[in-house]
C-alpha cells in the first residue's frame, strides 16, 4: 500500500506537533530534580527508524549527557532474497530540558551510522539525529522511555529519501 504525499505531510506535521508541545511543557524547571550527574544508564532502545534495535549507554555529567548505541541485524539468503549483515552505531549529546522526581525530558543530537555489506550491496550513509524524549522512572533506578526523532542522511542515496520522521521506546537501569 503506497502512501500518498498528503499522508505523509499529515504524519510529519503530527510529529512535529508532538515535539513541539513536550518542548512548551518543558520551559519551566521543578523545585525537585532527581539528580542525575554522575550515573550511567545501561538498557535498550527500539525504534522504527534508522537504528532499530539497539543497546544503549548513558551517561550524564550534569544537564548534559552521552549516549552510546549498537545494534546488529543479519538476514540468511534465500532463493529470492539476498541476505546481509548489518551494523547499527551511534553516539548522541544529550541535554536534559527539565528534570521532576519521576520524569525528565531529554532533547539530543547525534550522529548514526549503519554498515550494509551484502553480496548486492554495501553502504555506510551517516545521519544527523535531532530527538526529544520523556523518561518515566518506575523506581529510583529503572526508567522507561519514549522518543520522536528527525533523521537527515548526510551521504544520501538515490533509494532512500534524505530526511525521515521516526518514534520509539526504551529503558535503562541507572547506577
Amino acid at each position: 500500500m503506497m502512501m500518498t504525499m498528503s499522508h505523509r505531510s499529515s504524519r510529519a506535521r503530527a510529529l512535529l506537533t508532538v515535539f513541539l508541545a513536550m518542548l512548551v511543557v518543558a520551559l519551566t524547571r521543578s523545585g525537585y530534580a532527581r539528580p542525575m550527574e554522575g550515573r550511567l544508564g545501561i538498557g535498550g532502545q527500539t525504534e522504527s527508524g534508522l537504528l532499530g534495535q539497539t543497546l544503549s549507554l548513558r551517561y550524564w555529567v550534569s544537564d548534559l549527557g552521552l549516549q552510546a548505541l549498537a545494534g546488529f541485524a543479519a538476514k540468511s539468503s534465500t532463493p529470492t532474497e539476498v541476505g546481509f549483515r548489518e551494523y547499527r552505531i551511534g553516539v548522541r549529546l544529550l541535554y536534559s530540558i527539565t528534570r521532576t522526581r519521576l520524569t525528565n525530558l531529554v532533547a539530543g543530537v547525534g550522529i548514526a551510522t549503519f554498515i550494509r555489506d551484502s553480496k548486492e550491496e554495501s553502504e555506510n550513509p551517516l545521519f544527523l539525529d535531532l530527538f526529544v524524549s520523556p523518561e518515566l522512572f518506575l523506581g529510583d533506578n529503572f526508567a522507561v522511555s519514549a522518543q520522536v526523532s528527525f533523521s537527515i542522511e548526510f551521504a544520501s542515496s538515490p533509494r532512500r529519501s534524505i530526511g525521515s520522521a521516526a518514534w520509539g521506546a526504551g529503558f535503562h537501569y541507572y547506577f
